[in-house]
């Protein structure tokens, strides 16, 4: 899965509980970011930000929103559907647990997902999951046992103030594998072309 405060269904579906010594606003990272495919070209990454992003907020809340895509290609509007929203906690500033709090497909399990922050540049954040927070600690502190890779959130080409105007309350009314058609697209020749207009536009804010 890619837990889904970051990306696909439930599985894509997210992470992150008060973390013992550390105030809220201390969230260790925040802003919009997207969790593009294990597979994806490193130069692709942030194309995905034209259908998907999620937004780690200062007090550990999240959010993920989709593209409206069906009113995008009927008529142009840009607009994200909200679908996922949860709360963030991380213990030391590094290990993670992410509990969603309403999904819109009401079909999925409330599933923690834990990972250990490995690291934070200004256009990502690499993080290792772990199937348990016990293990997400021990890897913390001792290195052992090993996650079985890294995965990577990219922070998107636009900020808050940019996607104001686009980001909508309006509930998504997918199915997990619907939106997962959505946020992790084949990447053909009209869906390249998709992604990189909506990013034309909300860069130029049309």
């Amino acid at each position: 899965m890619s837990p889904i405060r970051f990306t696909v269904a439930a599985a894509c579906g997210l992470l992150l509980a008060a973390a013992t010594g550390a105030r809220a606003e201390d969230y260790p990272f925040s802003g919009l970011f997207v969790f593009p495919p294990e597979d994806a070209a490193a130069e692709d990454a942030t194309l995905y930000c034209g259908y998907n992003f999620f937004a780690q907020n200062p007090d550990g809340s999240y959010q993920n929103y989709h593209l409206d895509l069906p009113a995008y290609e009927k008529d142009g509007t840009i607009r994200f559907l909200i679908y996922t929203r949860g709360q963030c906690t991380a213990e030391n500033g590094k290990v993670e647990t992410c509990t969603p709090s309403w999904d819109a497909d009401k079909s999925l399990p409330v599933q923690d997902f834990v990972d250990v922050i490995k690291e934070i540049g200004t256009d990502r954040v690499v993080v290792s999951f772990f199937d348990t927070a016990d293990d997400a600690r021990s890897f913390f502190a001792t290195g052992k046992p090993e996650p079985g890779g890294d995965s990577t959130y990219f922070r998107c080409p636009y900020d808050a103030a940019a996607i104001a105007r686009y980001r909508s309350d309006t509930e998504s009314t997918l199915s997990a594998d619907e939106r997962d058609k959505v946020v992790v697209p084949d990447l053909d020749d009209k869906t390249r072309a998709n992604l990189s207009a909506v990013l034309a536009a909300i860069r130029d804010g049309k």
